[in-house]
């Protein structure tokens, strides 16, 4: 049992007065104060009836005065005027008093005799402010029967009379002062008065404490007042015991912890702990997780809401749709060891609160990943960001968005912001529509050195290749998504060794060294070089702000010589092997280079540091356009063939007999509805109409989908020739047939986003998953192996699309669709988005070659070859890569089958890579001029 503290004796000095322990007189006081009160007002509800509402609205001098009087009073109480806050204020102070002499009364005896000392003066002056107080409340409020019966006027009425009653009966009792405490809930209101408390989350907070802090000490100073006072009948169970006790103990119950070192003792005590248990048990059950919440916000607040610079030397800032998948998608790339980059931090910017999936990337990033709970609208947060030496801004769309114009304009905002703040700092973006491209790039602050990437105008002309060269998907995608295999492990499969070989390479960049310069090498001569020494494949070359050219023609470029400061573009194992050739001497390395052994020639070769390379921009295209139509129009002029006059969209309807006659051609099946976003076709179309394919390989295309939706789409695809439409849907059999699907060289199934709320990951892409399944089914039925590529939204269900793939889940490379180029996930976007940031060019070359946007110089087109056409006899593809070369062809992958007839890509095959003549394609990049 704990000690108790006592206090002095019960009835205090009973020779300097008598003290007859009259509490009754002050409750029966208390009571008929407050019954007094609600006699009062009867009388004046009775008087209004039947005297003020007879007589009618009419306005008269008394009630004018009682109106004037009554706005006054409500100026006073309301909290909105300066006078208002300064009163509010004074009689917070004024109650904080008279709690204060209430637990200073707590020490004396329960019962003593009334003498004028400092605290009963105190006490009377701040009762008397707080009287004044009830009545300027009681005048203001609008109804006085709910004024009466609110628990401040009860307080008021059982707590301000108490010095006056002792003043009369001259003698002291301990009373109820302690339910004064309820009026510190007040401090709620005065919190929203101070300044520099702007968090609507930091009120919430402070007022759950206060509460606790009301509920304790009112439930504290209760059963401090009966215990001390004792029963009714029976005064000498009275015990003497200090407040902080019964605080303790009040604490103790609330908490369930309870000891059992104290428990009440008189019959009114233990019947109000009885009651209060429930209720004060069931409050503090609902305080406590918001308390801990509200510790674990401000150490979020504390942890989240700076950007530590004290160990940064680089830093790009990432902002958008920031989630834990979106974050390990762009980190995965970028940061990743082939890349080259050491030195570069990810700050990344969202306005909540990191959740448990991004706190899992953070931990495994933890070194290089700072991230940051503001928002990209807010230039303050900005500034602290560092945004005027970050190398880059990247803003990040939600792929899967219901409403694309929604999440465009959003990151258009962010853009603004961003360029507000410093209108130098080179930003990538990525949307959803091309419409929402236009109009970025008509943006004041838009830079030349800014880039837009267009989601749905990549993954189309990604596709609408793919539906040409057998592979293209993936051959893009490796380019870009970096892979990073195992290239000690042996694989039982050879082809599949040869495959992962190929996924590990994607593109890079560096300068060339002097051994390239001093020769005045072309870009023939150099791809020779560099095939042969590093086995690098050269795909472009640029100079300054500008892509020179991708795969020039000598006779062409005549003047176009390697300088010193010429950055070639290749395809590579990693950045530090192809940044090997800015390093490379011949006396040094050898023929054959030898990254091991080091150059002894002062001052050969360029010292090229890869973190340096963010610095360097590329120029895409022109940027100040007259308007988005003239843009467009413009686009479709320059780079595909289209047909003078716009046809309508029903003369293009095709039924079971307008296609007797049509071959070879694309089926394009769309999944959409009348609620669904423009994907913008044109970019299909345009891409499959480009000037620079051969008249001969121009497929005609045939869309299949919903009425209102092609309706929609058809204004900006009037233009091109040789475009059908099959209404109906991919799922049914007889528009697939109406669209003769076994007379098709390839098949692209597609979905638009909007119309409805996402689902969840598993079930988001089940249309385009049924469609290419349906698809399969009914090609089987004519023994046909078309081309079939689909559009998925989410990497886990690529096991969806072929049910025979027997293999382990693993990686999205690793999936048999993927390797053999049937699918094109979207998961690319943010390897390509990671390329943009440290490889500007690289952009330029993705466009190029799924031709959506290119320059005059750029002539050459990627082609698929078959191998048995070409002319000669090649052991491996070393040879082939050197005999193309002299024809002006880059040979840049293989389209193979294995044993068991299963197709894969082999991208930028190495140097003893074999194929088969009969089977096997090579994808070239060749001169448009010489298709």
């Amino acid at each position: 049992m704990m000690e108790i503290p006592e206090q002095k004796n019960q009835t205090g000095n009973m020779e300097d007065c008598d003290i007859f322990q009259h509490w009754w007189v002050f409750l029966a006081t208390y009571a008929v104060l407050y019954a007094a009160g609600i006699l009062v007002c009867l009388l004046l509800f009775a008087v209004y009836k039947c005297v003020i509402m007879k007589r009618g609205p009419k306005r008269d001098g008394v009630s004018y005065v009682v109106q004037k009087t009554k706005n006054l009073f409500m100026k006073f109480v309301s909290g909105v005027t300066l006078r208002s806050k300064v009163l509010v204020i004074a009689v917070f102070c004024c109650n904080l008093l008279f709690v204060g002499i209430a637990v200073y009364r707590t020490y004396l005896p329960v019962y003593t005799c009334f003498e004028f000392n400092a605290a009963t003066i105190l006490e009377m002056i701040v009762s008397i402010l707080l009287i004044v107080f009830f009545f300027i409340r009681l005048f203001a409020s609008k109804n006085i029967f709910y004024f009466w019966f609110d628990v401040y006027a009860f307080i008021d009425v059982f707590t301000l009379p108490h010095v006056f009653v002792e003043l009369v009966i001259r003698e002291d009792w301990l009373g109820v002062r302690s339910l004064r405490f309820i009026w510190l809930i007040q401090f709620i209101d005065i919190l929203k008065f101070i300044p520099w408390i702007k968090s609507l989350n930091t009120i919430d907070i402070l007022a759950m404490v206060v509460r606790l802090l009301t509920v304790w000490l009112t439930a504290a100073g209760i059963i401090h007042a009966l215990e001390t006072t004792g029963d009714p009948w029976n005064v000498s169970n009275a015990q003497n015991v200090t407040f902080p006790v019964y605080a303790y103990f009040i604490m103790v119950t609330m908490s369930t912890v309870g000891y059992g070192d104290f428990s009440p003792k008189t019959a009114v005590g233990r019947a109000f702990i009885t009651f209060f248990i429930i209720a004060g048990l069931a409050f503090f059950a609902a305080a406590l997780p918001i308390l801990v919440d509200a510790a674990e916000y401000y150490y979020r607040r504390r942890k989240y809401s700076k950007f530590d610079t004290s160990k940064v030397s680089q830093h790009i800032i990432v902002c958008g749709h920031i989630t834990g998948s979106s974050m390990k998608g762009f980190l995965k790339d970028f940061l990743h060891k082939d890349r080259g980059d050491k030195y570069t931090h990810v700050l990344f910017l969202n306005p909540i609160f990191p959740d448990n999936s991004i706190k899992e990337v953070l931990q495994k990033y933890r070194n290089r990943v700072q991230y940051c709970n503001a928002s990209s609208l807010c230039s303050e947060a900005l500034q602290k960001s560092d945004i005027k030496t970050a190398d880059a801004c990247v803003i990040l769309a939600n792929k899967h968005s219901a409403d694309s114009m929604e999440e465009d304009n959003s990151n258009i905002l962010r853009l603004i912001s961003l360029k507000n703040s410093c209108c130098k700092v080179r930003v990538i973006i990525q949307v959803l529509t091309c419409t929402s491209k236009e109009r970025v790039r008509q943006i004041p602050a838009w830079k030349d050195t800014d880039i837009v990437l267009c989601l749905n105008e990549l993954k189309l002309g990604i596709l609408s290749h793919s539906s040409l060269c057998p592979g293209f998907s993936t051959f893009v995608a490796n380019l870009f998504y970096t892979v990073g295999t195992n290239r000690s492990k042996k694989h039982k499969k050879k082809w599949l060794e040869s495959y992962l070989n190929g996924a590990d390479k994607e593109l890079y960049k560096t300068k060339f060294s002097s051994y390239f310069v001093n020769k005045n090498m072309t870009f023939t001569d150099a791809a020779r070089e560099c095939y042969h020494r590093f086995s690098l494949i050269l795909v472009a070359i640029g100079k300054g702000h500008d892509i020179v050219d991708i795969n020039p023609l000598p006779d062409e470029h005549p003047t176009l010589l390697i300088n010193e400061d010429t950055i070639g573009y290749f395809i590579g194992d990693d950045q530090v092997s192809v940044a090997f050739v800015s390093q490379y001497c011949p006396d040094c390395h050898g023929e054959i280079a030898d990254r091991s052994k080091k150059c002894s020639h002062q001052g050969f070769g360029h010292s090229l540091s890869l973190p340096n390379l963010l610095a360097d921009s590329f120029l895409l295209e022109d940027s100040t356009p007259a308007s988005i139509l003239a843009r467009s129009k413009a686009r479709t002029t320059r780079l595909s063939l289209a047909c003078v006059h716009p046809r309508r969209m029903k003369d293009c309807l095709v039924g079971p007999d307008n296609l007797a006659s049509l071959g070879d051609h694309v089926v394009l099946c769309v999944f959409g509805n009348k609620n669904s976003y423009p994907l913008g076709l044109y970019s299909f179309a345009g891409s499959l109409r480009n000037r620079k394919i051969p008249h001969s390989r121009t497929k005609p295309i045939v869309i299949i989908g919903d009425e209102k939706f092609l309706e929609k789409e058809w204004p900006s695809l009037a233009n091109y020739p040789g475009i059908y439409v099959v209404l109906g849907s991919p799922l049914e059999e007889q528009s697939l047939r109406t669209a003769r699907i076994h007379d098709a060289s390839s098949c692209v199934i597609i979905k638009a986003q909007g119309g409805s709320n996402l689902q969840e990951e598993s079930i988001s892409d089940k249309e385009v998953i049924l469609g290419t399944l349906f698809t399969k089914n009914v090609l089987k039925k004519t023994s046909m192996t078309n081309i079939i590529v689909t559009d998925i939204a989410f990497d886990s269900n690529i096991q969806f699309i072929d049910l025979d793939d027997d293999d382990e889940e693993g990686e999205v490379y690793e999936a048999q669709p993927y390797i053999t180029g049937s699918v094109f996930p979207s998961s690319v976007f943010d390897s390509i988005t990671t390329v943009a940031v440290q490889n500007h060019g690289a952009i330029k070359i993705l466009y190029h070659l799924i031709s959506t946007e290119t320059s005059a110089s750029s002539s050459s087109v990627l082609m698929p070859v078959e191998l048995k056409s070409i002319e000669g006899e090649y052991n491996n593809f070393s040879e082939l890569f050197r005999s193309m070369l002299d024809k002006n062809w880059l040979c840049l992958a293989l389209y193979c089958k294995n044993g068991s007839n299963l197709s894969y890509l082999i991208t930028a095959p190495s140097k003893d890579q074999t194929f088969d003549r009969n089977t096997d394609i090579v994808l070239v990049l060749k001169p448009a001029k010489r298709l």
